[in-house]
């Protein structure tokens, strides 16, 4: 035998004896183990091991089985942190690992038993130790067979108050967990961390524990058996029973839960409520049923059915006597892509729902009663649709759709709304209240539209809706309405489109209808800038609007008007709203046939404007039917409250003018009647509103026949100047009484509301027949040519301040029916019948006018027979005053001529002396008395008259010239 043979024997027997030993080792490890379990060493050596993972552990003993598992004794795991401390105690324990898998580095369970089980947690919330929470199931068993079935018994017990009975059987369990992606170690969570949600809720429960409490001890059941890799056919109960439930939030009568695996219709899941009260609602009822069926393959089911009905709901401010929901959810066949934009919306992406609604009986405060809500939608990703929702509300509905693409975040709504928003007044805002006020409808209005909006971004968490969303909102609508009143306005039908994009609300295409007419109307406003802009057309009765306005003196004014044909008026008005001083106003106006304050108007047109302040009237025509008036430009300036006037030109009534202006400016106009129209033309500018207003107005008339008081004249012209406080009167011409009169007159009012007056008047040849007729209003004897001036300056509140000066010369005048002149006839008839009826061949006089007091000192009337002589004075109540009259008879006698005249005044000089009278009492009863010789002694006297007569009867052929007895004439 070599030497090599010889080596290679004695390393075998050596390796032989090696292994031979290393059996005997492994078997006494195994024995030892086996008998005597771990020792002490290794036993700390594995609990320091495990404390550097953050695990604490400890048991009783630990021993090893010859089939490899392992068995130990009062088990306990824990791990302790800041955040307080947990620990699993294991009464008996058993884990058979599998080596083999140990060797390739990775753990895993053959077999697991577990009984006895008890869960203690000591948390801490904010620095402060919780109550101590403590699980007991001291017969419970957990069980994982080689075969791979998990079974659960006896697991009875009381779980932070709650009775527990779990039960479980479930073959092939491994299959239910979710395989693991390897993390680095450098990546590994420490275990606390792990824990730390797990924790939180834990002490969660902890707190709310004593806050919550039952009137009898609530229970869960739980049992569920089956197949994991066939869920499908898993079968399985869960209930749990709670009632008499107080807590902080509120309260409830009873609740059961209830979940069912393995029916015929598959899984079937149902919650029941009743008498649930918090702080914010009340709910009678509440049930929620929930059926999906069960897959094969799938734990998940892709299908779940779900009804959800409550009753008797009600809130602070409202109430449901019930409410149905239901619908379904499942997997989609091929969910769209999502990105982060769509932030929440993602995680429905996946599924596909359908789900309707029905709600009855809402009620509220301030009169809320809606009948019935009824809803079905569904939910497409990216697209959320209500299909319908119907609402049965008061004497009306609404009825509409909806639609949400999440992906765009355009979301779109379409409606039909027909109830009365007086129905809801008391719950709207008093804005609201405000503007709804000024509606009333017998029928409510129905309005149909759609809304269109892009919403903010679904990563926004406090998004401006004002900012976002209303630049994005497109609306277009229809309202139409049968009779509707808006302030009292009446209106047959109203019907419109209603639109809103780019910030811009519009009306485009309004109509009102009455009977005599529409009005047409369209609106754009600016909801950003504020501006608006309106475009109208009428032709209804303005009349009709009064019933708005506030104020009686306007409701009033329109009174005035009374149409046979409704007016037409057409323009636009444009402006921002609270800014009244950019509202700008354009218009035509176009009336025919009406009256205002009962003066008839055939026709009237004008363009209206108004700008910056200032109203402007444009080529305004009046048509009447003595005459057309044109009025250039009116314009009124609402700042200074001056009106303007341009080229005011007119031949109209004015006695219609005055009527139309008012019945003051009637009666204060009374006196002046023209005949016929004047022509009239009017440039210039007045102040106008309380107080003394000043103006710049000029007048020129042009007129016909015109009669002032009892005056008449053929034909006037003039012209008026009404310049700051002063009227003036001028280049007055007017044909009177045959002749012509001229003159001039200023008036300057005062702040007594008086007037300080002058004026100027001439007239020539004047006919004292017509002049005196139409004075005393009946047939006047008096006849002559009168020519005169008068000047006078007086206030008109005084006639005490009337002072002037007055000329007067009459040719041929007849003067004896005036009281003053005919007191004298009887006593010159006495002397000489026939000398009180002679006609001055002229007169003449100069008076004065002062303080109110007329007086002369050389009124003279001169006639063939008798010359009298006036001194004296009058006021203006008509009494005399210091007045005396001389009569000079035959002073004036043409036919005694130059030679026997002065023999005959020699030889009346007595008579004349005698013919010297004082005059008293009133213009209209004058009162005669000889100054110097009684009545008695005038007898004597009458015969040189006599004489006188028989000479002139001589020289008239033998034909008497002397009146009959008792009558005078000419």
């Amino acid at each position: 035998m070599s030497n090599n043979s010889k080596t290679r024997i004695r390393k075998r027997r050596w390796l032989l004896r090696m292994f031979v030993v290393l059996l005997l080792a492994l078997a006494g490890a195994a024995l030892y183990l086996n008998q005597a379990g771990l020792p002490d060493f290794a036993k700390r050596h594995l609990q320091s091991r495990l404390t550097q993972r953050g695990v604490q552990l400890d048991f009783d003993w630990l021993r090893m089985d010859w089939d490899g598992a392992w068995r130990a004794g009062q088990l306990r795991l824990g791990q302790s942190d800041a955040a307080g401390s947990v620990a699993l105690t294991v009464g008996n324990s058993v884990v058979r690992p599998d080596y083999g898998a140990l060797l390739s580095g990775r753990a895993a369970v053959r077999e697991l038993s577990l009984t006895g089980f008890q869960f203690d947690a000591q948390l801490t919330d904010v620095g402060t130790n919780l109550l101590p929470i403590k699980v007991t199931f001291p017969e419970g068993e957990l069980r994982l067979a080689d075969t791979g079935t998990l079974t659960a018994k006896y697991l009875k017990g009381d779980v932070l108050g709650v009775s527990v009975d779990v039960g479980l059987s479930l073959a092939n369990a491994m299959a239910l967990r979710a395989p693991r992606k390897p993390e680095p170690k450098s990546k590994a969570k420490p275990l606390s961390e792990k824990l730390r949600p797990f924790k939180m809720g834990l002490a969660s429960l902890a707190k709310q524990r004593d806050a919550v409490s039952f009137r009898s001890k609530p229970s869960l059941h739980l049992q569920l058996d089956g197949d994991a890799e066939r869920p499908g056919e898993m079968k399985g109960r869960a209930a749990l029973l709670a009632s008499g439930a107080s807590m902080p939030e509120g309260s409830l009568e009873a609740l059961a839960i209830e979940l069912n695996l393995g029916t015929p219709d598959g899984i079937i899941g149902s919650i029941r409520i009743s008498g649930l009260v918090t702080a914010a609602a009340k709910i009678g009822s509440a049930t929620v049923a929930v059926t999906a069926p069960q897959s094969a393959t799938n734990v998940v089911p892709e299908r779940v059915g779900f009804k959800l009905a409550l009753g008797q709901v009600s809130a602070a401010k409202a109430a449901v006597e019930s409410v149905e929901l239901s619908g379904s959810l499942a997997k989609a066949g091929s969910p769209p892509e999502t990105d982060e934009s769509w932030a929440y919306w993602a995680k429905l992406a996946p599924y596909v729902a359908d789900f309707s609604g029905l709600a009855r009986g809402i009620t509220g405060e301030k009169g809320l009663a809606i009948r019935e809500v009824s809803l079905a939608g569904d939910w497409r990703a990216p697209r959320l649709a209500i299909s319908r929702l119907d609402a049965k509300l008061y004497d009306g509905a609404v009825s509409g759709s909806a639609g949400l693409n999440v992906a765009t975040r355009l979301a779109t709504a379409s409606s039909l709304v027909n109830f009365s928003l007086h129905n809801v007044f008391d719950l709207l805002t008093p804005k609201a209240q405000r503007w709804l006020k000024q509606y009333e409808w017998s029928e409510a209005p129905v309005v149909t539209g759609t809304v269109r909006a892009t919403l903010p971004e679904w990563t926004n968490a406090k998004p401006d809706w004002r900012a976002e969303v209303r630049p994005t909102m497109r609306l277009n609508a229809q309202v139409t309405s049968g009779p509707v009143s808006f302030r009292g306005i009446e209106v047959e039908s109203v019907r419109s489109d209603l639109e809103y994009a780019d910030l811009t609300w519009s009306l485009p295409n309004l109509v009102a209808k009455r009977p005599e007419g529409e009005v047409r109307f369209a609106l754009r406003s600016h909801t950003e800038t504020q501006d608006f802009r309106f475009d109208f057309r009428s032709s209804i009765d303005p009349r009709a609007i009064t019933p708005a306005l506030e104020e009686e003196k306007q409701k009033k004014g329109f009174d005035y008007f009374l149409f046979g044909t409704p007016p037409v008026i057409e323009g636009q008005v444009w402006g921002r709203w609270r800014e009244r001083e950019r509202t700008v106003f354009r218009a035509s106006v176009a009336a025919t046939n009406f009256t205002f304050r009962a003066q008839q108007v055939d026709g009237f047109t004008a363009g209206v404007s108004f700008a910056s302040g200032f109203l402007n009237m444009t080529n305004a025509v009046v048509r009447r039917p003595e005459g057309d008036a044109t009025v250039d430009a009116l314009g009124f300036d609402t700042r200074t409250k001056r009106l303007y006037l341009t080229n005011a030109v007119g031949r109209l009534e004015p006695t219609a003018v005055a009527k139309a202006i008012g019945p003051k400016t009637a009666r204060s106009l009374e006196a002046y009647q023209f005949l016929e129209p004047p022509l009239a033309r009017v440039n210039g500018w007045v102040q106008t509103g309380p107080g003394r207003n000043p103006a710049e107005l000029h007048f020129e008339i042009d007129g016909g026949a015109f009669r002032f008081s009892k005056f008449n004249s053929r034909d006037i012209d003039g012209e008026i100047f009404w310049r700051g406080q002063t009227v003036t009167l001028t280049n007055i011409v007017a044909e009177f009484y045959g002749g012509e009169l001229h003159g001039n007159l200023v008036s300057r009012f005062n702040d007594d509301r008086s007037a300080n007056l002058a004026f100027h008047l001439e007239t020539k040849q004047t006919e004292l027949t017509g002049l005196m007729s139409d004075i005393m209003e009946k047939k006047s004897k008096l006849r002559g040519r009168l020519d005169g001036v008068l000047d006078i300056t007086a206030n008109s509140r005084d006639w005490k301040s009337w002072n002037g000066s007055a000329s007067v010369a009459v040719k041929e005048g007849y003067l004896w029916d005036l009281p003053l002149i005919g007191i004298f006839a009887p006593v010159l008839d006495r002397l000489a019948p026939g000398l009180g009826a002679s006609t001055f061949s002229e007169g003449t006089a100069d008076f004065t006018i002062t303080d109110g007091v007329v007086g002369t000192r050389n009124l003279e009337l001169k006639s063939a027979l008798v010359r009298l002589q006036y001194k004296g004075k009058v006021d203006f109540d008509g009494r005399i005053h210091n007045a005396g009259v001389v009569a000079e008879a035959l002073r004036d006698t043409w036919i005694i001529g130059p030679v026997l005249g002065p023999l005959f005044n020699l030889a009346l000089s007595p008579i004349e002396r005698m013919l010297k009278f004082e005059v008293s009492g009133t213009l209209s009863n004058p009162k005669l008395e000889m100054k110097h010789i009684p009545k008695v002694l005038m007898v004597p006297f009458q015969l040189p008259f006599q004489v006188i007569d028989e000479l002139l009867e001589a020289g008239d052929d033998g034909e008497s010239a002397q009146p009959p007895p008792g009558k005078r004439g000419p």
